[in-house]
């Protein structure tokens, strides 16, 4: 986390160009222990910060979820996929 923000007060980090984009669609991928090791395949859609609330994110039933709160200077949103990499289903209940 101190590399993280040192590299923010030097502005060697910045927010990413518009609609970058990731996904994680990997079975065994890793995600983090709060969730278990590993979430639901997903897009991830990196923007500059804004209101989670501008893509309708984090309503209930809704399709995309939102997190801002992270050191970057960014807003990511999620987007949960019905398959994993292989093409099996994936469990959606959220």
């Amino acid at each position: 986390m101190f590399r993280t923000k040192a590299a923010l007060a030097a502005k060697k980090i910045g927010p990413p160009a518009i609609g970058a984009m990731g996904y994680m669609m990997a079975k065994n991928g890793y995600l983090s222990d709060e969730v278990g090791g590993h979430w639901h395949p997903h897009l991830m859609i990196f923007l500059p910060r804004m209101a989670t609330t501008e893509w309708g994110a984090n309503v209930p039933g809704g399709a995309v979820y939102g997190d801002g709160g992270g050191l970057e200077p960014v807003t990511v949103f999620f987007v949960p996929l019905p398959k994993w990499s292989d093409g099996t289903s994936a469990s959606m209940g959220m």
